[in-house]
């Protein structure tokens, strides 16, 4: 009797673990077969469908047409799916920029994860020179304009939009510093902003807009502002012929400081933010960008006169043009002069 029982709980015990066993390589295969009709390069990630968020417009026959490629993928007679090219949208999603059809397909099939490519940065399909990045966006001109027309009577606010195409010079040094010469990553060829007076109204367009399918990237730089203290929301959104176009959303009090003196500040900044010497007058710059921003959102600079305004915007560009530490900190000595007699010197202290 003793050695019957043992039998039996051997033999459980035997099918338990050949059932597990099952049950494991039945995953593992299920997984392989998920992805064995795309390829998967080495920099490839594997993401989950649910993250995934189609940007393209497509029919059920095209969706039908995909599934029938890999059904043949499977048997040889096709050559692998391409992967998903996707970018980070800023809210735990992705944005897929190429491949949505085969997102919908494979979705269709069951499939639970996919790979994917994942670039650094939002980008335009197809832009390989400078020539190709302004074909794409002269193309989009008109349907840039309408849609912020559209935007600005769905979320409100006060609209401006930059009524030109971004200058070459600035094109060419934007790519070089930033985008390593790929010009498919320069996304503010038209830009426009939508000005809101206070914090409530700004978030309330924001909760509204990021539900939307064409905004492809998301950099909320209002909970999370910049070290010198700008915050905005800023936002990319792509057209019908892959053009991307940028909208900020700005608090109107904050985008009035940076207009009238502080974006002089952020060239000064940026031409010369690789340069080791100039580091200590970079510091000390975006500390009066600090003094300037909170300045605006407590409402003191609104209450200084027109021609305070005026030399604190002739100051700065004097530092914009600045290349040298001797001459940089020279003019940054005035500058700090000048806001701590105009703002208040806890204010200044704090942000220094």
């Amino acid at each position: 009797m003793i050695l019957t029982k043992k039998f039996q709980y051997l033999t459980a015990a035997r099918i338990l673990i050949l059932l597990a066993a099952f049950i494991l390589c039945f995953g593992v295969k299920c997984e392989a077969e998920e992805f064995s009709c795309i390829a998967k390069p080495p920099d490839a990630q594997i993401i989950s469908v649910e993250k995934l968020r189609p940007t393209e417009k497509f029919t059920a026959e095209e969706i039908s047409a995909v599934k029938r490629n890999v059904e043949l993928v499977k048997i040889g007679k096709k050559p692998l799916l391409k992967p998903l090219t996707v970018i980070e949208r800023g809210d735990g999603m992705y944005s897929v920029i190429e491949g949505s059809k085969t997102l919908a397909a494979m979705k269709e099939l069951g499939a639970k994860n996919l790979p994917a490519i994942v670039k650094p940065y939002p980008y335009q399909k197809g832009v390989y020179s400078i020539e190709d990045l302004y074909a794409l966006n002269v193309a989009a001109e008109d349907e840039y304009n309408t849609l912020m027309q559209n935007l600005q009577k769905e979320l409100g606010g006060e609209l401006k939009a930059r009524p030109y195409i971004k200058k070459e010079q600035r094109v060419r040094e934007k790519t070089r510093l930033e985008y390593d010469g790929d010009y498919s990553y320069v996304t503010d060829m038209w830009a426009a902003s939508l000005l809101y007076p206070n914090e409530k109204s700004l978030l309330a367009a924001f909760d509204k807009i990021k539900q939307r399918d064409d905004v492809i990237w998301i950099n909320d730089r209002w909970h999370n502002p910049l070290p010198q203290g700008y915050r905005d929301i800023q936002l990319c959104l792509l057209l019908s012929n892959g053009a991307v176009i940028e909208l900020q959303l700005h608090h109107k009090a904050i985008f009035e400081v940076n207009s009238a003196v502080s974006h002089r500040i952020y060239e000064f900044v940026r031409s010369n933010m690789k340069k080791p010497e100039m580091q200590e007058c970079i510091q000390r710059a975006q500390n009066c960008q600090k003094i300037l921003f909170e300045s605006a959102l407590n409402g003191k600079f609104a209450t200084v006169d027109e021609a305070t305004k005026k030399e604190m915007a002739a100051l700065t560009l004097e530092l914009s043009k600045q290349s040298s530490p001797k001459k940089a900190a020279q003019v940054l000595d005035k500058l700090e002069k000048f806001l701590r007699d105009n703002l208040t010197d806890d204010e200044y202290e704090a942000a220094a």
